[in-house]
């Protein structure tokens, strides 16, 4: 493993992921990744009605997911389970607000908010606070995401409510790649 050169395809992303023995240096690879949306064709699956999760990799280590955001799709706010999340803009535009971490001190306006690009990356975890993601524009967008170990279930917030609940998360598709 080189780690300056760029990852070009997701297959060298699952080979550098699944050598590395030290959880430290996945966002060393996060920001090695430079992929075209074309080696994601394989795993991209469309919602109507929300964001399509669609797993290309998982292990007790890591968990790679790609998902595809029809115009106007969002997430709710949503922590990450303690776990760190890097995100890369494979295609499209996606707006991150990123929100207070302390609950009772929610603004549901958010505490900042970033336009992410084509190729653009982020990083999250629960210590920063707790995010949402959302495609604003008019067209499709696809996102990469790392999560360092797996995220089970989530809290999310409910605008109805007001409040968090514990949420089980799951995918739409699942392909392992190996």
């Amino acid at each position: 493993m080189n780690e300056y050169l760029k990852i070009t395809t997701v297959q060298q992303l699952v080979e550098e992921l699944d050598d590395i023995e030290d959880h430290e240096k996945y966002g060393n690879i996060a920001k090695r990744i430079d992929i075209e949306q074309a080696d994601f064709a394989l795993f991209e699956s469309w919602k109507a009605d929300t964001y399509s999760r669609n797993c290309i990799r998982r292990t007790v280590d890591y968990e790679l997911l790609l998902l595809c955001w029809e115009a106007g799709q969002e997430t709710p706010i949503h922590c990450h389970n303690e776990q760190e999340c890097w995100v890369y803009v494979v295609e499209g535009e996606l707006v991150e607000q990123r929100f207070d971490h302390e609950l009772k001190k929610i603004d549901v306006t958010g505490i900042e908010s970033t336009s992410l690009i084509q190729k653009e990356k982020s990083y999250m975890n629960d210590y920063l606070g707790y995010h949402s993601l959302a495609n604003n524009s008019n067209q499709r967008a696809i996102s990469l995401h790392l999560y360092a170990k797996p995220i089970e279930r989530c809290r999310v917030y409910d605008k109805e409510e007001k409040c968090f609940n514990w949420v089980e998360l799951e995918y739409h598709t699942s392909h392992m790649v190996h």
